[in-house]
């Protein structure tokens, strides 16, 4: 779980975007990462080797 700062912080990134912003108390994940133009593939894993379905979005910020 963020920190105060920080959940305040994404949520302000989040705005600005038009995300929608993420519960303080959900399972839910965001990352804030600085990315060359290009293209890219996400490779997404659950615990232990877990399949299941993920929602990846990507935004660039103001």
């Amino acid at each position: 779980m963020m920190d105060g700062v920080a959940f305040h912080q994404s949520e302000m990134q989040a705005a600005s975007v038009g995300a929608f912003e993420l519960d303080p108390e959900s399972s839910d994940a965001a990352m804030i990462i600085s990315l060359e133009t290009g293209l890219y593939t996400m490779r997404i894993r659950g615990e232990d080797g877990t399949t299941d379905v993920a929602l990846v979005e990507l935004y660039a910020l103001p």
